[in-house]
Order: structure tokens, then sequence, then C-alpha cells
């Protein structure tokens, strides 16, 4: 008989802005992995301000929010699945996020506005 034993990892993490590119933005402080994606945008960039008026938005749905908090004409967050649907209000942005989330990493994207 054996008996594996995982141990908890410390974790961190930051919030990364790119494009659709992925060329990298802003990189923001680090901050404990149990820490809240939606909290460190809101640490890093305050609502009261209008950080993202003139640029579109992608976000993934670590950012719950983001639409009552902030103001901006093109901020976008895929719509959560109900529990028993199999039916998604946004086909498109759900496959794109589910793409890009493969890895597990959170993703907030700023694409140029024309």
């Amino acid at each position: 008989m054996s008996i594996t034993v995982v141990k908890k990892r410390h974790t961190i993490k930051n919030t990364v802005m790119s494009t659709l590119d992925k060329v990298i933005l802003f990189v923001g402080k680090t901050f404990v992995g149990h820490t809240h994606d939606y909290t460190m945008l809101k640490e890093e960039f305050p609502p009261e301000k209008a950080w993202f008026e003139f640029v579109q938005v992608l976000v993934d749905l670590g950012y719950q929010g983001i639409l009552t908090d902030y103001d901006g004409d093109d901020i976008q967050i895929p719509h959560k699945k109900p529990i028993d649907s199999g039916i998604t209000r946004s086909p498109l942005m759900t496959m794109l996020l589910a793409l890009l989330l493969d890895s597990g990493i959170s993703i907030f994207i700023i694409k140029e506005q024309l």
C-alpha cells in the first residue's frame, strides 16, 4: 500500500492586460493566490476614474461586476451559463474565452478602438 501526500502550494497572481495579438500592455502588482481577480482590478484601477472609456475590453467571468462599477461603452463579459442548460446566451464570446482560458489563466484584454 502506498500513500501520496500532496502539499498545498502558496500561489501568487498578477493582473495582466494585453491586446488580442498578445502584446502585454500592463502587468499589475503581485497578490496572494486567494485574492479575487476583480478585487485586484479594483485596487489597481479604482472605479471612480474612466479607465476603459475609449477602449474595447474583453474579460472573463472572474470580473463579475465590471459592467456596473466601471464606465465604458464597450466592456464585454460572457454570460454565465445556467446550471441545467446546455445553451449559452453569447456563444461566440463563450467559445472565444473557453479557447483562451484553456490554460486556466484569467483574461483581461484591451482592444484598440478604431
